[in-house]
């Protein structure tokens, strides 16, 4: 009876105020799941409201009093709140970040400085929605991939397959990768730069090049040629920011453990690392000390 009788609870709660009795109301409407009325009590209990739906969690129906009485602030926490434990479904992910996006337009916060974290986390379900189109030819929802779920499948496939040409793919990796870098912690970053430039590196033949110039078969035009057909500076070239997609410290990392006894390779590499930083832009860094290195470890011993 009293689930029909709205005025009568509200008549209830403004008798007893005292006592805090709208929360009663609260908790009557919630237990019988009358959510509709819980949601729309009078002005004056807008924000007995809030601070109930605060205390008790209820995030999953908090949103509807935030967005209905303009709190759009908190609504835009409660939508992130609720995309980070959506685990099951990446297009309720994305519907809930969408929203969480929205809110913070509503809110008055120009474009230009929405939620850089919210907008990496939306191009990562983007990405995965892609992927599985081009791989799985298919749009049905799937559960939220990470990205290093989404770059071993694109480096697993660098060779090319029917569904993405050879080298697109490790485009695209450093793209994914560049594109939600604020969704992982430094050294995450830097674990995933390496995995990536390992395979680029390791797909072409920098010893057989060096050995090539050092025999005097090809000269520095047609090593050049061959350095910019390479997939080094393709994908570097594709790069929004070179410094971020390959940062020094990570081009040594991986020359060192792919080509550390092979002076001469190390050297073209080199060459070829400072031609990209070039040409995008970048000031060059300081090898000189890999390929000094490099040199005496050439020297025979006396």
């Amino acid at each position: 009876e009293l689930q029909e009788d709205a005025p009568k609870l509200w008549n209830f709660a403004a008798k007893f105020s005292s006592l805090g009795f709208e929360r009663v109301v609260f908790e009557f409407y919630n237990a019988n799941k009358q959510y509709y009325k819980l949601l729309t009590p009078p002005r004056a209990y807008w924000e007995s409201l809030r601070e109930y739906l605060d205390g008790t969690g209820g995030y999953a129906i908090a949103w509807n009093h935030q967005v209905r009485t303009g709190d759009y602030k908190a609504a835009e926490l409660t939508f992130d709140i609720l995309a980070s434990a959506e685990l099951n479904s990446a297009a309720n992910q994305t519907t809930l970040l969408s929203l969480a996006k929205l809110s913070q337009l509503a809110s008055g916060t120009p474009i230009s400085e929405l939620n850089e974290e919210r907008e990496q986390k939306l191009y990562l379900r983007d990405a995965q929605r892609s992927l599985r189109a081009v791989f799985d030819h298919t749009d049905d929802d799937a559960v939220p991939a990470s990205t290093d779920e989404l770059i071993t499948r694109l480096l697993d496939a660098a060779h090319g397959t029917e569904d993405i040409q050879a080298g697109d793919s490790l485009r695209l990796a450093v793209d994914l990768y560049t594109n939600t870098s604020w969704l992982r912690t430094e050294l995450e970053n830097r674990d995933i730069l390496q995995t990536i430039w390992h395979r680029i590196l390791s797909l072409e033949q920098w010893s057989d090049l060096a050995s090539a110039v050092q025999r005097g078969d090809i000269d520095d035009a047609a090593l050049q040629e061959n350095v910019q057909g390479s997939l080094l500076f393709s994908v570097g070239m594709d790069a929004k920011e070179i410094t971020d997609a390959l940062p020094v410290n990570v081009f040594l990392s991986v020359v060192n453990s792919l080509y550390g006894e092979d002076a001469a390779a190390v050297r073209v590499l080199a060459d070829a690392f400072d031609l990209l930083y070039r040409i995008k832009g970048a000031s060059p860094p300081d090898l000189s000390s890999l390929v000094a290195s490099e040199t005496m470890d050439e020297e025979p011993a006396e």
